[in-house]
């Protein structure tokens, strides 16, 4: 029998909501590579997704390294959310790549387009569901008192680290 005179249809009633994931998403670090940019150097960040039913999807993130202070903000705020600490002014980026790899963390995805085509987007990186003070961010760890709030120039260092060495995964 010839694949035309098959009886069955395929069905391509499929919108774009059914192909990409939407919301959070449980998520683990795959793999970090610090790559240099037009701009400003960046870390491509693989997620591999976890459970649901965009289980073993791997989606991307590019954390910024940009002195812009917004930028800088952001990237910060991701970063902490995969370690699941505050940032210190002596990070070493090396040791941050290897610390990052692995662990667990939330992704919140949206979509986007990327050279004409729809695409499943990172827009936001939470800690672990499992992570402490995950319902109060402020909470320290039992016993403890909270962090102190650290000042918006504590992760300069870090981003002016131009010439570490990348790390092989």
């Amino acid at each position: 029998m010839a694949l035309n005179d098959r009886d069955d249809a395929l069905d391509f009633d499929v919108s774009e909501d059914d192909v990409f994931p939407r919301g959070l998403c449980p998520a683990a670090v795959v793999a970090v590579e610090r790559k240099p940019g037009d701009k400003a150097d960046y870390l491509a960040t693989q997620f591999e997704i976890q459970g649901g039913n965009w289980d073993s999807l791997i989606v991307y993130l590019n954390i910024t390294l940009s002195r812009n202070p917004y930028a800088r903000l952001r990237s910060r705020a991701s970063i902490e959310a995969i370690v699941g600490r505050t940032l210190t002014n002596s990070e070493n980026m090396p040791n941050l790549i290897r610390e990052m790899h692995g662990r667990p963390c939330q992704v919140q995805m949206g979509k986007r387009e990327f050279e004409g085509v729809m695409r499943p987007d990172v827009q936001k990186v939470l800690p672990a569901r499992t992570a402490p003070g995950f319902l109060d961010p402020d909470a320290g760890s039992p016993g403890q008192p909270p962090a102190a709030p650290t000042p918006s120039s504590g992760v300069d260092a870090l981003f002016q680290q131009a010439d570490e060495e990348e790390i092989p995964f």
